[in-house]
């Protein structure tokens, strides 16, 4: 809790230890609160209204099919993976 909300972990130490830093600390929450609010909210608006793309099947047909993690293990020369292989 005391790395989300500083203020609230200990507050008499705060002020015992840094109180300019408390002071600047609590002058700013009426600005930074509302902030992170609008932020936090149109951060999950833009998630949950963004739009599923699908590419072109010219495009899916020229890069070839997924690689998944079966196949990297599977590969024993390293000719799935970018680079020269591997010596024998």
């Amino acid at each position: 809790m005391g790395a989300v909300v500083p203020l609230l972990d200990q507050p008499a130490r705060h002020w015992k230890e840094q109180p300019w830093r408390a002071l600047f600390k609590h002058i700013g929450l009426p600005i930074t609160v509302p902030l992170y609010v609008n932020w936090l909210l149109f951060s999950r608006l833009t998630v949950w209204t963004a739009q599923k793309v699908e590419p072109p099947k010219e495009i899916k047909d020229a890069i070839g099919r997924l690689i998944n993690e079966p196949d990297l293990r599977s590969d024993k020369y390293g000719a799935l993976r970018p680079g020269r292989p591997p010596p024998l």
